[in-house]
């Protein structure tokens, strides 16, 4: 059950924030869900967010980055390389798993405030375990929160 919220809640924070693409996670970092998020990146350990992902569930605190980039030598040198920089986002549901979020830096930033009020709403959720609500519930207690 809670492999469908951690789908639901993917795809609410992705229609929240705009993002590109998402992706969401079980505790044990299995992938449940994703949003133009390529398999075979998945499947052969090319997709840079896993050691994110470790350290947002490590935390309990939502991670907020410009790019994914942890080794300078790995960075672009030049700027041409802007295109592919990404604003990626965070988001642990502790005991339950992690929504990631990214896009490209050009269609700007994700706001600190919206972050908040998922993580927020994420968190009152989890606790109260309801793993069956829907998307259209979640996004109207979203936009009642202050």
């Amino acid at each position: 059950m809670t492999a469908q919220f951690l789908s639901t809640f993917m795809r609410l924070a992705q229609n929240k924030t705009g993002a590109d693409r998402a992706l969401a996670c079980d505790a044990a970092l299995n992938v449940v869900d994703s949003v133009r998020v390529q398999a075979a990146e998945l499947s052969v350990g090319d997709f840079d967010g896993f050691a994110a992902l470790r350290e947002a569930l490590g935390t309990g605190e939502p991670l907020i980055t410009n790019n994914l980039i942890r080794d300078p030598a790995q960075a672009p040198i030049t700027n041409t390389s802007y295109g592919n920089l990404r604003i990626v986002v965070i988001i642990p549901i502790q005991n339950v798993g992690v929504i990631y979020l990214d896009q490209p830096v050009r269609n700007g930033v994700i706001a600190q405030k919206t972050v908040e009020r998922l993580m927020l709403l994420a968190e009152k959720t989890a606790r109260k375990e309801e793993w069956d609500v829907s998307e259209s519930v979640l996004s109207e207690r979203y936009e009642q929160m202050v």
